[in-house]
């Protein structure tokens, strides 16, 4: 029954990373129970010699397909797989990942009847435990969905080919952070039903040599985008006084991110990073909210902020330096 089944393509970029984990992510892809897939790595200029794998795989399953491509990046590596694939539906797992056995084949199910179809990541805390719902719901609860599992990760979700295709939606290219927040923000903005299981289906391994664990003195610019971008959606329907207080907390947790991100780095344009982030509009917008304590805002956070609003930088600096 499965293999009459619409065709899933499974992207899987890989540049560099262990051998022994792109293995473990290969055979968890084969040992899908939803059969009727194509599995395509996408080597993106990859220096490590993994040739021994390629052959392994290539004569145990004819469903894998190794690419080569020159190197430009995770985005570019899904932009290729995405051109380069026929599946009726698109999934993207990254190369020192891995899945349960009947991860496709729970995301197809929930695909069936929306938009998208979002899993758990069984490493990451995961408020939803069932839900299908059309976009209005979920951009008015941000304090049920503004999460990193459904704004952030492009991996733990099932896509509609046609959907991509038809608005021209891509992975952008030459941001050093953000590209999955941008997609994401892209394709909701396209779509009217989200389908959501909690079951933690998909295993993230944490990458200690990603962008997020290396200082990028443009870290500023890179997160703004994806800040505006998500601010912009959850601010697009009416709030209730709760759900406007969560978003407002959320975006504290976001400028008090950045100011920590900053001062753990030795720079000497510190003081300058720190100067464009305090004078930025949404910034201002958060200094000029008017909240008591509740449930989203602590005595140490309205604290915080009240430090904020002078907009000492040194002050600042002083605050988040380890």
């Amino acid at each position: 029954m499965e293999n009459t089944m619409e065709k899933i393509s499974v992207i899987v970029p890989y540049y560099n990373s262990s051998i022994f984990l792109l293995r473990k992510c290969l055979f968890s892809l084969i040992a899908q129970t939803y059969k009727n897939i194509e599995i395509m790595v996408v080597i993106d200029g990859a220096t490590k010699n993994i040739d021994n794998l390629k052959e392994y795989f290539s004569s145990k399953d004819k469903r894998i397909r190794f690419v080569n491509i020159t190197h430009g990046g995770v985005s570019v590596a899904r932009n290729y797989g995405i051109t380069h694939t026929d599946g009726k539906y698109i999934v993207f797992v990254d190369s020192d990942d891995y899945v349960d056995e009947i991860f496709l084949s729970k995301l197809y199910q929930g695909i069936q009847k929306a938009d998208i179809s979002i899993c758990g990541v069984a490493e990451q805390f995961f408020p939803t435990e069932k839900a299908d719902i059309d976009t209005r719901i979920f951009f008015s609860l941000p304090a049920e969905y503004n999460y990193l599992q459904y704004t952030n990760f492009s991996v733990n979700k099932m896509y509609k080919r046609e959907v991509i295709e038809k608005n021209h939606l891509s992975f952008p290219i030459g941001v050093g952070l953000g590209e999955d927040a941008m997609f994401l923000a892209d394709y909701y903005d396209k779509i009217k039903q989200i389908s959501i299981s909690s079951l933690p289906l998909y295993h993230y391994v944490l990458n200690t040599t990603s962008a997020t664990k290396k200082y990028q003195p443009e870290y500023w610019k890179w997160e703004k985008r994806v800040i505006y971008r998500q601010w912009e959606l959850f601010q697009r329907y009416p709030l209730t006084e709760r759900e406007n207080s969560y978003c407002y907390a959320w975006l504290y947790h976001k400028y008090k991110g950045l100011f920590s991100y900053y001062c753990a780095w030795k720079d000497n344009e510190l003081s300058k990073y720190i100067e464009n982030i305090i004078q930025d509009e949404l910034f201002d917008k958060l200094l000029s909210y008017s909240t008591a304590r509740n449930e989203f805002w602590s005595k140490e956070m309205l604290k915080e902020i009240k430090i904020w609003k002078k907009k000492e930088k040194k002050r600042i600096i002083r605050m988040y330096r380890i």
